[in-house]
């Protein structure tokens, strides 16, 4: 056995016999006493027992945090053989403190989107009025994936990080490692780490979360468990703006359909996906119809920060504005959309499928969208045009 396993096995022994003895001690507390006297000093010791057996415990916790966890032989054949791949390397987890967690998902967030890019992204999303003013983005991205998680993978590294309170025995908490072990298998077979905008990996995320979650899915059909809802994440979600429950819930929803559509076709089908997985989340949304024709946008000027929010962003955006079923209508006219921002100047350019629908996005967003704007965004210049199938979208300080 080697020292890492040595450790862990020697740990959670003492944490059984801290147990017992808690619960003999406890026990013996409980009989009868022949009388009241002394009441007061038997709670003070008892609170004082309580509060060391506390301590001890969370030494416990600390000495396991980061040291490998020993992920159970049948799960990880069940992972494999859902997805028909192998792990090519000894699948790696090991527990950690919930500022590990953090931690985890912060460096996922860069590694996305740059060191600065989602500061950037803030901003430009604020003066498209997806998200209200003064948000901290990357808090709220970290609130949302790390809140209630039972683990998170760590895409860089290629590693699980469990919860330090992770229970072995629980089918609730077995099923969040199957699915973070689909996650891993994924990375393992088939590798990625950059990403050229938000929306190619707004769809790499729905598509490879979407298949962890579907795994997960039918680990716990198989062991009879009831679906597995993280209560704590959905009560956070639903406080956020609705621009980051939808960013948060489109692996759970379209991702998951996408993927369970291609797995119940066939095993190429799904492998195919992973392969060459979607650039767009317009392919998630519109599966009928998965590759738009590519229309040429303006190239930004050297020095300009600029990302494509995408189907999933256009939609996100509308939504408030337009209601979902409006918003659905004109993200599946989606053809490609590009936006630039500079000295606090964001232009914003969106490529509808025809001159019609570019004509009634403009006329809605005119009616709905543009008053609203221009009220919370006192001292711009926010201005929308048409032009073909083309929305030209500025939003600039005002000219002094």
């Amino acid at each position: 056995m080697n020292p890492e396993r040595t450790l862990f096995s020697l740990v959670v022994i003492g944490m059984i016999a801290t147990c017992f003895f808690y619960g003999d001690y406890w026990k013996k507390k409980q009989l009868p006493q022949p009388s009241d006297n002394g009441a007061e000093t038997e709670n003070h010791e008892l609170a004082r027992e309580n509060e060391r057996l506390r301590e001890e415990l969370a030494q416990a916790r600390s000495l396991l945090s980061g040291a490998p966890y020993p992920i159970p032989e049948e799960l990880i054949t069940f992972v494999e053989k859902d997805l028909g791949l192998v792990f090519l390397k000894t699948p790696l987890a090991q527990l950690g403190t919930a500022s590990d967690l953090r931690h985890a998902s912060e460096r996922n967030l860069e590694l996305a989107y740059g060191k600065d890019g989602l500061g950037m992204m803030e901003r430009t999303w604020e003066l498209l009025g997806a998200l209200p003013a003064g948000q901290n983005l990357q808090s709220l991205w970290v609130q949302s994936e790390t809140t209630g998680a039972r683990g998170i993978f760590d895409i860089e590294d290629s590693k699980i990080i469990l919860a330090e309170d992770y229970r072995a025995g629980n089918p609730l908490d077995t099923g969040n490692l199957v699915r973070l072990l689909a996650r891993q298998l994924l990375a393992q077979n088939f590798p990625k780490t950059s990403w050229a905008h938000e929306d190619e990996w707004n769809a790499w995320k729905a598509t490879t979360q979407g298949a962890a979650i579907n795994v997960q899915a039918r680990f716990l059909r198989r062991k009879g468990t009831p679906k597995a809802i993280n209560r704590q994440r959905e009560d956070l979600l639903s406080q956020l703006p609705p621009a980051i429950q939808s960013l948060a819930n489109f692996p759970y929803l379209e991702g998951h359909d996408y993927v369970q559509k291609h797995y119940l076709e066939s095993r190429a089908a799904l492998l195919g996906i992973f392969k060459e997985t979607p650039r767009a989340t317009y392919t998630i949304i519109r599966p009928d119809n998965p590759t738009p024709p590519r229309t040429p946008l303006p190239v930004r000027k050297e020095g300009q920060h600029g990302n494509r929010m995408g189907a999933l962003g256009l939609r996100t955006l509308l939504d408030p504005l337009f209601g979902m079923d409006l918003a659905n209508h004109f993200a599946r006219e989606w053809r490609n959309d590009d936006y630039t921002y500079s000295d606090d100047q964001l232009i914003w350019y969106l490529k509808l499928s025809s001159p019609k629908i570019a004509s009634d996005f403009l006329t809605e967003f005119q009616n709905s969208a543009l008053p609203i704007l221009k009220n919370n965004q006192l001292g711009r210049e926010i201005t929308i045009a048409a032009e073909g199938a083309r929305i030209t979208f500025t939003n600039r300080p005002h000219k002094k």
